[in-house]
């Protein structure tokens, strides 16, 4: 199942589906990084978090405009926190479920 995910999550970023990208990033149990994290957080009212770099240290609970900011200088620099997304019900068994659905159609 794994192999079939990894190969939605490819067609899927390859049709710049990035909703797709961190759903299935979330059923193998990745955070969802880069736009993919932002359009997930701004689909489903999340916050995203920020890796520290050299002028600033990690933070969390960023607004999905602050997070495109950031994205701006540098995309690596932003994640979904699975925690987070897990509090708010999106498991990884949900994001699981979702992507057999798309495997089914």
């Amino acid at each position: 199942m794994y192999e079939k995910i990894k190969l939605l999550r490819k067609e899927a970023g390859q049709t710049g589906d990035l909703l797709q990208v961190a759903v299935c990033d979330l059923a193998v149990g990745k955070n969802p990084t880069q736009y993919a994290a932002v359009e997930f957080a701004e689909s489903y009212g999340l916050c995203l978090c920020k890796y520290n770099d050299p002028i600033e240290e990690q933070r969390s609970n960023l607004t999905v405009g602050e997070a495109n900011e950031v994205a701006k200088e540098d995309p690596g620099l932003i994640y979904l926190d699975t925690a987070e997304a897990e509090a708010h019900g999106f498991s990884g068994a949900w994001a699981l479920e979702l992507c057999e659905e798309a495997l089914r159609d």
